[in-house]
């Protein structure tokens, strides 16, 4: 129907590649490759649909659809004969069919004797046919005219009362009205008052039938618009990515299953907004079991859809199996049917986030957000990447946050709580207090989840502004309204860390942990904690773990590198760095290549390595990250100690735009202003 209704559109290539979808997913059907044929057909391409029709009469060689398109086809471009035997074909396979067989005897002689014909269908008693001739009367029959030379030969017009019969007969079977049907009665005399009236009852029946069927097609169509015009809406309200969206999205589903329970999109859509907010926005346990319901009962009608796919993933990740999820979607993206799904990709891109493979994260957000440039939720999860990558790429960060919230909606609540984490990080408690607030005047368009962590980071910002008692009560609230919210936990260590509370910081981070154990990034900061309270082998131990659960875990990796760096252990750390460079991949790329080539360099200037070692290392980190600080400030100064301006003055202005608050940003102030 959907293929139909793009040719009707003139919509072609659509047609085409749903067709297609249809026939390679149901390959023993010849009707998907006749549909095809016919969309080729519309367009002119008439070879090319002939050429479909052979792959299908191949397969099915009496498929009576087949052989009668290819029959007019070949008809149409000249090939009588062959154009005549398929169209016999069809005929044979079919003999029902009074259009093929007109078409037959428009082109070609009666067709070969076959069996006798079943018994002709009882008379309608509503005009009777002629009496059959006598004898006589058959003996001075006139002959049946001779067509003139060279013309197509053309049967004898059938006598109309046959054809109506057959039509009538149709229309009592579809429409049940069989007791009009005067069956096995001989057929009253011409102008008899009985057929006269059995006549006009079968009329009024028929009218009756008729306008009744035409009442259902019209109810039919009103639904089926009212049906697409909800599933429009629902699919704009999934774009806005907010709980408010997601609510209103649900009640709409309702309506479309209440409408058509069989409808793929309906139970898609509701099971993704159930998986979405039972596992990202805290609601109830309840919305996971609905989530898992719809997801059944759409498999149920034999067809994918992506949001579908997507709430199996989400279900499967916040269910504990963040490598399963992920393989599944891999496995999907990898066939003809999902490689394009900025949906899809963005899907994986959230959950590779979330299991700490950050490099693999970044390529499938980078992979959705070019298939759909608008996509909010994909552009604040790549600012959340960016985030989450730490010093550095605060200004990516804050970048994508404002694309979000300047450009494609204004009151995103998860892009105002990113920015505020980010202000927080870098010391600008007030501004992260204000946008904290402002997600908790909000109301019910904040998800419980939500305004749970507008009060954990108006607690952050409170104790960095001095108001620990204020501070607290605002913790409070937050794990008083959602306890079981890691991130939450994950928020109290990293102000307990920043204040130099060790102890606190690594208690919050275990017990993020154990809430989340699929999230490496928690077990990761665990080990910085212990890392900073000075007990390195429990640091080691906790990367060590980080690792293990997910070798992309290059983070975790620089971190043990980091602590035999500390312990003056070279050839460790650099074992320990190539290890991290294996991990991203012979052709790793972007921020996680840039951050390795950086601390291999560290490490070997740190041990006395050759300068051209070094400098190539740098080089290497900012071809694989243009926006790498370290390598920026490294090779800045390098160009300024070899007095080379024009090389040193776009190295440090870039430093000082992309890091302006990073730890050397006082002295490339200094060189940069020697340059001028």
């Amino acid at each position: 129907a959907l293929t139909e209704a793009y040719v009707g559109m003139g919509r072609f290539m659509e047609a085409m590649v749903v067709c297609k979808k249809g026939a390679k997913a149901h390959p023993e059907d010849p009707s998907a490759r006749v549909l095809l044929a016919s969309v080729y057909a519309a367009q002119g391409k008439d070879r090319k649909a002939l050429d479909e029709l052979g792959e299908a009469l191949q397969a099915h060689p009496r498929d009576a659809a087949a052989n009668r398109m290819a029959g007019l086809l070949q008809l149409k471009l000249g090939e009588k004969d062959a154009g005549v035997a398929a169209l016999q074909k069809a005929a044979q396979a079919d003999p029902g069919d009074p259009e093929t067989l007109e078409e037959v005897l428009s082109w070609s002689n009666p067709l070969p004797q076959r069996k006798p014909a079943p018994p002709a269908p009882p008379v309608l008693e509503r005009a009777a046919p002629p009496p059959p001739p006598g004898p006589a009367q058959a003996a001075h029959a006139a002959p049946p005219p001779v067509p003139a030379p060279g013309a197509a030969p053309r049967a004898a017009p059938r006598p109309r009362t046959v054809r109506n019969e057959a039509y009538a007969e149709q229309l009592a079977e579809k429409f049940q009205t069989e007791e009009w049907q005067l069956r096995h009665r001989p057929p009253p005399r011409r102008g008899s008052r009985r057929a006269l009236v059995g006549s006009a009852v079968l009329f009024v029946v028929l009218v009756g039938a008729l306008g009744g069927w035409w009442l259902w097609s019209a109810a039919q169509k009103r639904r089926a618009v009212e049906i697409d015009r909800l599933l429009k809406q629902t699919r704009e309200l999934l774009e806005k990515d907010s709980y408010a969206s997601y609510k209103e999205a649900g009640r709409l589903c309702e309506q479309i299953l209440e409408r058509d329970p069989d409808s793929l999109g309906g139970r898609s859509y509701l099971a993704y907004v159930d998986a979405i907010r039972w596992g990202e926005h805290g609601d109830p346990e309840g919305y996971r079991e609905e989530a898992k319901k719809q997801v059944a009962l759409a498999r149920k009608l034999g067809q994918t859809h992506s949001h579908l796919i997507a709430a199996e993933a989400y279900l499967r990740y916040y269910g504990g199996d963040p490598k399963g999820a992920a393989e599944a979607l891999q496995k999907f993206l990898s066939g003809d049917e999902g490689g394009t799904s900025a949906l899809l990709h963005g899907t994986l891109g959230i959950i590779q986030m979330q299991a700490g493979d950050l490099d693999g994260a970044r390529d499938s957000l980078v992979l959705a957000q070019k298939y759909a440039p608008g996509d909010v939720r994909v552009v604040q999860h790549l600012a959340e990447l960016y985030r989450r990558r730490g010093a550095g790429f605060e200004l990516q960060a804050w970048t994508l946050y404002e694309v979000v919230l300047q450009r494609l909606s204004k009151d995103h609540v998860p892009s105002m709580l990113g920015q505020a984490y980010l202000l927080v990080e870098r010391d600008q408690p007030e501004r992260a207090q204000k946008l904290a607030e402002a997600v908790l005047a909000m109301g019910d368009r904040a998800s419980p989840r939500q305004v749970a962590m507008a009060h954990a980071l108006r607690g952050f910002a409170l104790f960095a502004l001095g108001k620990g008692p204020e501070g607290a009560s605002a913790e409070q609230q937050a794990l008083t309204l959602d306890p079981s919210n890691p991130d939450i936990h994950e928020i109290i260590g990293k102000r307990k860390l920043k204040e130099g509370d060790f102890r606190g910081a690594a208690a919050a981070f275990e017990k993020a942990a154990q809430l989340d154990p699929a999230r490496v990034a928690f077990v990761k900061e665990l080990g910085d904690a212990y890392r900073a309270a000075g007990d390195a082998d429990k640091a080691m131990a906790q990367y060590q773990r980080a690792v293990d659960m997910s070798p992309k875990a290059v983070d975790a990796r620089i971190a043990r590198a980091r602590v035999w760096r500390e312990r003056k252990d070279w050839p460790k750390a650099l074992e320990e760095l190539d290890l991290a460079a294996k991990a991203l991949g012979a052709g790793g790329t972007g921020t996680g290549l840039s951050q390795v080539a950086v601390e291999q360099a560290e490490v070997q200037e740190a041990s006395g390595a050759r300068f051209d070692v070094v400098r190539d290392l740098y080089v290497k980190a900012l071809k694989a990250d243009g926006a790498s600080c370290p390598a920026l400030f490294w090779l800045g100064r390098q160009a300024y100690e070899e007095k080379k301006p024009d090389n040193a003055r776009p190295l440090l202005g870039d430093y000082l735009r992309i890091c302006p608050r990073g730890p050397r940003a006082a002295e490339a102030q200094r060189l940069a202003a020697a340059l001028k």
